[in-house]
C-alpha cells in the first residue's frame, strides 16, 4: 500500500511538471499559456517600434497573459489592401477602424464581431462606463455595435501650414485670410519655380468652400454625395449646388495657375514635400500640421513655419464618435483577450502613455496628471518616437497636453471649442436596406465622373457639359431615391427625440 501512494506521487509530480512545462508563467494568469493577438492599423510602423511595444508586450504578458503583433497598412494602398483584408480571411483579431475606412459598409457586410454591452462589462467594464449611448448608438450598424468609437473631441477642419520666409520675400503681411492665401500661393507659382505651391490637398475647392460659405456639412449616408447642412438643417444633394460647382472651378483655376500641378493625382510623395522644401504648403487637421510645424522649427528655423486658421467665425460640429476606433475580427478566437488589452489600451495610463508619448524619462517628461514635456528634440532622429496610428484608442481623460506644442495649436483649439454648435445627425443611423443597389451605382458614378472634377483633370472650358454629365449619371444611379429616403428616416427620427 505504501509502495502504491509514492508512485501515484510521482505520477502526479510528472504530470504536473510536464503542464508547467508547456506553459508561461504571469502575474495575473498563472500557469496560463500565453495568447497571441495580432491589430492591424493603419499608416507607416512608427519609429521606435521595437521598444515601445517591447515594452507593452511585457507588460501584457504580466496582466493578462497576452502578446501582440502590429502590422501597419500604408495610406497609398490603404483602400485595396483594406478591403481584401476581410474577403480573403487573414487571421487577425483587432482593426482599426472609422467612417473614412468605410466601417458602415464593412459592418454591413459581417466583416466585424458585434460587441455587446455584456462582453464590454465582462472584459472592459471602464471602456463601457465611458461609451456614452450616442457614441454606441453611432456605432451601430443595423441595431448592432461592430466598433468601439474614440472618446474624445476632434474637428474635421483642416488648416494650412505656410513657410512664413517665403511670405516675407513676397513682401507680404501675416495672412489671416483666404484671399491673402491664395495671393501667397500665386506668389511661389511665379517667383518660386523650384517650390511647388500647393500638393497635399487635391479637392483645394472644399478647403475654400468649407469657409466660404459659412456652414457644416456632414455626408450622411456615406458614400451617397448626399449631405446635411447642420445649421440649415435640411438634406441636400451636393453635386447638384452652385457651391460644388464652384469649388470644382476653384480647383481648376489653382491646375491653370500652376498652384497646382496637373499630374498631382499619380503623385504618391506629396506628404513628405513640404518637409523635404519641395512645397511652399501643408494642408492637413491641426494635430498632424502642429506636430509638422513644431518638427520643422527645429529643423528648419530659417523657414519661419506659420500656422493659418481660416475658420474663425464658422459654426464647428465635432466629428463623429466612429471617426476613429476599433473593431473585432468576425473570425476572432481571442475576443475576451483581445477585450481586454483594448480596455488598457484605453485606460491604463501605462498602456497610453506608452503607446502615446513613448518611454517615459527618454520621450518625455510628466508635467502634472494632465501635461507633459517632450523630450523627442533631444534625441538623434532615429531615436525619436512617432506614435503613427494610436487614434484607435484616443481617450480624452486619457489625453496630455505637450508643453513643448506650438502656442498656436491650444488658441486655435480653444477657440474651436467655443464656436462649436450642437447636433443630433450623429445620432441618426441610416439604414440602407432599401437603397443598396442605388448607393453601390452613385458611389461608382462618384468615382467615375465625379472624382475627374473634383481633382480639377477638366478644362474649365468643358466643366458646364461635365457637370451636366454627371448630374444625369447620379440621377440615372438613384440620387433622388436615396435623397427621399434619407428625409423620410429623418423625419422618423425625429419623432423618437419628443
Amino acid at each position: 500500500m505504501k509502495l502504491t501512494k509514492k508512485i501515484l506521487c510521482f505520477i502526479l509530480s510528472a504530470a504536473m511538471l510536464s503542464v508547467s512545462a508547456g506553459c508561461t508563467k504571469n502575474a495575473g494568469t498563472e500557469g496560463e499559456k500565453i495568447t497571441k493577438l495580432k491589430m492591424i492599423l493603419t499608416g507607416d510602423k512608427p519609429t521606435q517600434y521595437d521598444a515601445i511595444y517591447g515594452k507593452l508586450n511585457e507588460m501584457l504578458r504580466e496582466d493578462i497573459g497576452a502578446e501582440v503583433e502590429i502590422e501597419y497598412y500604408n495610406y497609398s494602398d490603404l483602400n485595396q489592401k483594406y478591403s481584401l483584408l476581410f474577403s480573403t480571411g487573414e487571421n487577425f483579431d483587432i482593426v482599426f477602424a472609422a467612417d473614412w475606412v468605410n466601417y458602415n459598409q464593412q459592418a454591413a457586410k459581417n466583416s466585424f464581431m458585434e460587441i455587446t454591452d455584456e462582453m464590454l462589462k465582462k472584459n472592459a467594464p471602464k471602456t463601457y462606463e465611458t461609451l456614452t449611448e450616442s457614441a454606441k448608438n453611432e456605432a451601430k450598424v443595423n441595431g448592432k455595435m461592430y466598433m468601439i468609437p474614440n472618446t474624445a473631441a476632434e474637428y474635421n477642419i483642416n488648416v494650412a501650414l505656410i513657410r512664413g520666409d517665403l511670405r516675407e520675400k513676397y513682401g507680404m503681411e501675416p495672412i489671416t485670410t483666404l484671399d491673402e492665401f491664395e495671393t501667397y500661393l500665386e506668389n511661389v507659382a511665379n517667383n518660386d519655380k523650384s517650390i511647388i505651391p500647393l500638393v497635399n490637398l487635391v479637392g483645394v475647392g472644399s478647403f475654400w468652400g468649407a469657409y466660404d460659405r459659412k456652414a457644416n456639412r456632414v455626408e450622411i449616408p456615406k458614400g451617397s454625395e448626399i449631405l446635411y447642412d447642420v445649421t440649415e438643417k435640411k438634406f441636400e444633394k451636393k453635386d447638384f449646388q452652385e457651391y460644388y460647382r464652384e469649388q470644382v472651378k476653384k480647383t481648376r483655376e489653382f491646375v491653370d495657375k500652376g498652384i497646382i500641378p496637373a499630374d498631382i493625382v499619380a503623385n504618391k510623395t506629396i506628404d513628405n514635400m513640404f518637409e523635404n522644401g519641395k512645397a511652399a504648403t501643408y494642408i492637413k487637421n491641426l494635430e498632424t500640421c502642429a506636430s509638422m510645424a513644431k518638427k520643422l522649427r527645429e529643423s528648419h528655423p530659417e523657414w519661419k513655419v506659420e500656422i493659418c486658421d481660416f475658420s474663425q467665425g464658422v459654426p464647428k460640429i465635432k466629428n463623429s464618435s466612429i471617426s476613429n476606433g476599433l473593431a473585432l475580427n468576425r473570425t476572432t478566437k481571442n475576443v475576451d483577450k483581445a477585450l481586454q488589452f483594448i480596455e488598457l489600451l484605453r485606460n491604463d495610463k501605462r498602456y497610453f502613455d506608452l503607446t502615446w508619448y513613448g518611454i517615459e524619462g527618454k520621450h518625455w517628461e510628466a508635467d502634472g496628471d494632465k501635461g507633459y514635456v517632450s523630450l523627442n528634440s533631444t534625441l538623434p532622429k532615429e531615436e525619436r518616437y512617432e506614435p503613427g496610428c494610436v487614434w484607435g484608442w484616443k481617450n480624452q481623460d486619457m489625453l496630455r497636453v505637450d508643453k513643448t506644442d506650438i502656442p498656436e495649436k491650444q488658441e486655435i483649439l480653444n477657440r474651436w471649442n467655443q464656436e462649436t454648435v450642437e447636433s443630433d445627425i450623429y445620432g441618426f443611423i441610416f439604414d440602407d436596406t432599401n437603397v443598396k443597389t442605388e448607393m453601390a451605382s452613385i458611389s461608382s458614378v462618384a468615382s467615375q465622373y465625379g472624382g475627374p472634377l473634383y481633382n480639377g483633370m477638366v478644362e474649365q472650358s468643358k466643366l458646364e457639359d461635365a457637370f451636366k454629365t454627371y448630374e444625369e449619371k447620379l440621377t440615372q444611379a438613384g440620387i433622388d431615391k436615396v435623397y427621399e429616403e434619407a428625409l423620410r428616416q429623418y423625419e422618423e427620427y425625429q419623432k423618437t427625440l419628443k
